[in-house]
């Protein structure tokens, strides 16, 4: 899509040469961590968390605390206070898989709370396109991550 060929190593610290879209590729990837924060809202919302719990959640995410990485026990509301921690919103601007892997894995959350949400309608249609979404956040995740570690061995 951006007419990236392969041949650019992205080496820290070099120029990007003109025939690279890079402008294009960091959008790309910011705008799956921005699809991350409405994702992690949706979540909570299925899992039946608290009007709170869920904004709570969702201002994580958007600040950065999340409690994928620091788990619910030593979260701080710094994003509350006037220091924001922003790991998400940089991780996010970089032409890295990372953005992606957050993105599907959220999105496995969603679908799989979904499903979870629709066992009193076992095997009926909503049921059956919950499952199969779960399954496909799963493949994309697993991509991810294969493509991930190709890229650290090379």
């Amino acid at each position: 899509m951006a007419g990236y060929n392969g041949s650019f190593e992205f080496q820290s610290g070099e120029h990007y040469p003109k025939e690279i879209n890079y402008t294009f590729m960091r959008i790309f990837n910011a705008t799956f961590g921005a699809l991350c924060v409405p994702l992690a809202y949706y979540t909570s919302k299925q899992l039946k968390f608290s009007k709170a719990a869920t904004w709570l959640v969702t201002l994580m995410v958007l600040c950065g605390r999340s409690p994928l990485s620091y788990g619910l026990l030593r979260v701080r509301l710094t994003c509350l206070g006037s220091h924001t921690e922003n790991s998400y919103a940089t991780i996010s601007r970089f032409i890295l898989l990372d953005s992606m892997l957050l993105f599907f894995t959220f999105t496995t959350m969603l679908c799989f709370s979904k499903f979870h949400n629709l066992q009193n309608k076992s095997f009926s249609a909503e049921w059956w396109t919950w499952i199969v979404l779960t399954g496909l956040s799963i493949g994309c995740v697993t991509r991810c991550v294969d493509s991930l570690e190709f890229h650290l061995r090379v």
